[in-house]
């Protein structure tokens, strides 16, 4: 497949983005539980007990240590924007 054809995820500071029409295109950091990136695969955990993964590009240069440092980084800011379980 061509290169130009790839679809890609954005993750920065406000949270994960999908280029694709789904309910939530924007995925904000307090509805996600945790980021894995292994063999080529991004899992995301999100709320819910729901996940979603994705290739990575096998050209992509991407330390999953330091990637997934950051993002755990990420999810901790985002546990104070959580709402507070009235249950």
């Amino acid at each position: 497949s061509s290169g130009s054809n790839r679809l890609s995820l954005r993750l920065d500071e406000a949270g994960i983005h999908r280029p694709y029409a789904l309910r939530n295109r924007r995925i904000p950091w307090p509805q996600v539980e945790g980021v894995l990136l292994r063999h080529g695969t991004l899992t995301l955990n999100l709320a819910g007990n729901r996940f979603s993964q994705h290739r990575v590009a096998e050209d992509a240069d991407v330390d999953a240590e330091i990637f997934e440092a950051w993002a755990a980084a990420q999810i901790e800011k985002g546990k104070a924007a959580r709402p507070a379980k009235d249950w």
